[in-house]
């Protein structure tokens, strides 16, 4: 309503968020593949949360069509990275279980945030409710930062049973794409 968008007007600014998050999942994958899932989610987290905030500073169609396109680019790589740290942290007999049960996070997450989004918005006015997601994920992603590794491997409570267990059947591969044996740890 602040806005007065037309229909298309919307249209274009959710499309836009979309255009950012899909070209996003391709190069966060590629990301987490180079540079590890800890950093490349550490990043996607604060770029996404500011975007969110500074979603609030938007003053017309086009401050939030940019805001809004920017803001998929901060969420597009999580899916991708997600996926990674379910293949660096699970044994290949629990991926699939763990890649559901990840993947129904959003939908869900976003179903019981909607009711509580919409009361912040109706108390505090919308751009509140932008910037107090905005700080959840940055609180996020602090946490993130201290209590994450990108390998079970380097994570101090993980016990060398554990690690076993996890890495049980994993196959390494080269960079000629066969399989080759993993040293034993």
């Amino acid at each position: 309503k602040s806005f007065e968008l037309t229909p298309s007007e919307k249209g274009m600014v959710f499309s836009g968020f979309f255009v950012g998050y899909a070209a996003f999942n391709f190069i966060g994958g590629y990301l987490a593949d180079r540079y590890g899932p800890k950093r490349v989610f550490l990043y996607a987290m604060c770029i996404w949360s500011a975007l969110c905030a500074l979603t609030a500073t938007a003053f017309s169609f086009w401050s939030l069509l940019i805001v809004r396109a920017l803001f998929g680019v901060g969420e597009g790589p999580v899916p991708t990275t997600a996926n990674k740290v379910v293949n660096n942290w699970f044994p290949i007999r629990e991926r699939a279980r763990a890649v559901g049960i990840n993947q129904a996070g959003g939908p869900l997450g976003g179903a019981l945030a909607g009711p509580v989004i919409g009361f912040l918005a109706l108390s505090l006015g919308w751009q509140w409710s932008f910037v107090i997601v905005g700080a959840i994920g940055v609180l996020w992603a602090v946490a993130w930062k201290f209590i994450a590794t990108d390998n079970p491997a380097d994570h101090p409570k993980v016990s060398a049973a554990e690690l076993a267990d996890i890495q049980e059947g994993r196959e390494v591969f080269s960079h000629t794409d066969q399989p080759v044996d993993r040293p034993s740890l």
